[in-house]
């Protein structure tokens, strides 16, 4: 893991687009009764054959936080192919995730709390690579690049008990009042 307390993933679907925006501020409000900043990552791929979205939630500490925008921007700069078809950012800040990138396109996300990112739109599904916003993570918070592109496999236990401590913090939060429905997702 690269940092305590990430969810590995949050979970899987179609987009999160289908996923309630409480579910996002649930999240960011447990973890900022801890005085953490809140990073979620989504990569949208394989839309021809096999949709599939990955969303990463990763609580950081106020410091890594505050760079993380920067460190996401220049990476989302440098990412994908040189002459592009779209945009290289999209700011989402002004306009949401939703509508900022359209529909049916493999993307990369990152929003920061409630407060917007950026997205970017996957040229080529074979050239990007899957650990894209981990390793920009890692940099932030300087952990070695094994720790993302070979993560070693966690025995059931430990899974286990990161479960149990999840569980425990959503319980003891204002997320706790998010009604059921919201969270079936999950």
């Amino acid at each position: 893991m690269l940092v305590d307390g990430a969810q590995k993933p949050l979970w899987h679907s179609f987009e999160s687009f289908a996923v309630d925006d409480l579910v996002f501020a649930g999240i960011v409000d447990m973890w900022t009764a801890h005085k953490k900043d809140v990073v979620f990552m989504e990569t949208v791929h394989h839309l021809r054959y096999h949709p599939h979205t990955v969303v990463h939630a990763v609580p950081l500490e106020a410091e890594h936080g505050e760079l993380a925008p920067m460190y996401f921007k220049k990476g989302i700069q440098d990412s994908d192919e040189q002459w592009s078809q779209h945009k290289k950012v999209i700011d989402t800040r002004s306009k949401g995730l939703r509508k900022s990138v359209p529909r049916g396109f493999p993307y990369f996300s990152v929003e920061f709390g409630m407060d917007g990112g950026f997205a970017h739109v996957i040229e080529d599904e074979q050239k990007f690579p899957k650990y894209f916003g981990h390793e920009i993570l890692g940099n932030i918070v300087d952990v070695m690049p094994h720790t993302w592109l070979r993560p070693k496999k966690e025995q059931f236990e430990t899974q286990k008990r990161k479960v149990v401590q999840f569980s425990r913090l959503w319980v003891q939060s204002p997320a706790a009042l998010i009604p059921c429905a919201a969270i079936e997702c999950m």
